[in-house]
């Protein structure tokens, strides 16, 4: 088993803190910092943590227990949620329960990041289907996929549970994957400045792939898997010259995060109103599945709460399945 890799869990680290802090400060400036690289990253991992040769039916699998799963059990868990909340205020109706299943765009607060799951669930399999066509083909997909993007991206984030985003995901996943042969800090930091720049001035308009918004048309998405890239190349020199105990506490957030990315929507649903600073809201929202996923990793339950087996983890914390479990 190959040693589990805690530069690419701290980039994972922050990627997931991003999308909670996003959830509950939307501001402009924010929005600007963030939205742009904070989900698109996922998709980018996804291609740099690649591995040739996998069947398309062992992709189907291993990607149904590390994200189908954990999705299932949640939309379970929240729908029941849902439901007596609503019995008890008398709110309960079928379009409460019908819209989380259908998913994707028009999925609100309980369910606000289930679209992601499955749009990088769809977006793996499509990658590795592309995987046996030539390369010409691929490309042909991609640029079809920026341009649905850039045309379609609403429509696309409205189709059931927003499979249609997959499309466009895809140029995170071969951008990923072709990145993963260069890496030269020097370059990296070049380029996150620029892309910077570019946010700041307002050339590249956040991205927001959940409501099917792709920013500036090529440009953000460009920017989007520059950044990614410059934090992954970033991450390295950074994380290693850090004390092993805070690499390894990376990785320790990492094997939750999927819990996190899943459950605190939940969180932020159920504070609503409680009129709590910002600061013990974001805690709260990250703590709380946290601490609910460290739990499940010491049980038979780990995988549907956390997308990572309590028999892998048993057996090794370092699996290349448990690395890619989210990207």
């Amino acid at each position: 088993m190959g040693k589990r890799d805690s530069s690419i869990d701290a980039v994972r680290v922050l990627g997931i803190l991003a999308i909670v802090f996003g959830h509950i400060i939307a501001t402009d400036p924010v929005r600007m910092a963030l939205y742009t690289w904070h989900v698109p990253v996922f998709f980018f991992l996804s291609g740099w943590l690649w591995s040739p040769g996998r069947s398309v039916t062992e992709e189907v699998r291993r990607r149904s227990l590390t994200l189908l799963r954990p999705y299932v059990f949640w939309l379970a868990v929240l729908l029941a949620a849902v439901a007596v909340r609503g019995a008890v205020d008398g709110t309960l109706n079928w379009q409460a329960i019908l819209t989380p299943v259908y998913g994707g765009a028009v999925a609100g607060r309980p369910f606000s990041t289930f679209w992601f799951v499955f749009v990088l669930f769809a977006s793996a399999v499509l990658w590795r289907l592309l995987e046996r066509v030539p390369l010409a083909v691929r490309v042909a997909v991609i640029v079809a996929g920026v341009a649905a993007a850039v045309f379609l991206g609403p429509e696309l984030a409205r189709t059931p549970l927003a499979v249609g985003s997959a499309l466009p995901a895809l140029a995170f996943l071969g951008a990923g994957q072709m990145a993963r042969s260069y890496r030269n800090s020097g370059v990296a930091a070049a380029v996150l400045a620029a892309a910077g720049i570019l946010i700041v001035l307002r050339w590249s308009a956040p991205l927001d792939i959940k409501q099917g918004d792709w920013g500036t048309p090529v440009v953000s998405m460009t920017v989007a898997a520059a950044i990614s890239w410059a934090l992954v190349v970033l991450a390295n020199p950074i994380v290693s010259r850090l004390p092993e105990r805070v690499g390894a506490g990376f990785t320790s957030f990492a094997l939750v995060g999927f819990t996190v990315v899943l459950a605190h929507p939940a969180v932020l649903w159920l504070v609503s109103g409680w009129g709590l600073p910002r600061p013990a809201v974001f805690l709260l929202a990250v703590g709380v599945p946290a601490l609910v996923g460290a739990a499940a990793l010491r049980t038979p339950l780990s995988g549907w709460v956390t997308g990572v087996s309590a028999r892998r983890r048993t057996r090794s914390r370092d699996t290349p399945d448990a690395q890619k479990a989210l990207g």
